[in-house]
């Protein structure tokens, strides 16, 4: 895909759906790997909008976003009913954390439990008992 200085060429993006069956976006509008970009708010809410005219689904990858102050918004708040969004602890929290987590609209809830049940191995339980007794004490 290609990039201009803001990040992902929107217009190429927009173009490139409206011509072949894209059924999901993956995104990191937010500190991008390995590019840093940041998308701002007018290339996030376009992001948004080609996403709901071609009937695509967002998945935002928000692995570094907690390193951006201020903090912009996430595309899962401007589309919520297109938006998987993804992270996980191991960037923002420690590296031996190897726990991950989405969000994502109750209408794709049991596809992408099924998906994940079919494609990763369990996470060790005492890695989840960790990260969510560090979770409960942020409460």
């Amino acid at each position: 895909m290609p990039v201009t200085a803001a990040g992902t060429d929107l217009d190429a993006l927009d173009r490139l759906c409206a011509t072949r069956p894209v059924r999901a976006i993956y995104t990191m509008p937010t500190l991008h790997n390995p590019l840093g970009a940041v998308l701002d708010e007018a290339g996030r809410a376009r992001l948004a909008d080609i996403a709901r005219r071609r009937g695509q689904l967002l998945i935002e990858d928000t692995s570094y976003a907690y390193l951006a102050e201020p903090a912009p918004t996430a595309l899962a708040a401007l589309a919520p009913d297109r938006t998987v969004h993804v992270a996980s602890l191991s960037k923002s929290i420690a590296t031996g954390l190897r726990v991950g987590y989405l969000s994502a609209p109750h209408t794709l809830v049991p596809a992408l439990e099924r998906a994940i049940r079919a494609t990763v191995w369990n996470t060790p339980a005492l890695t989840v008992a960790i990260a969510c007794r560090w979770l409960a004490a942020l409460r």
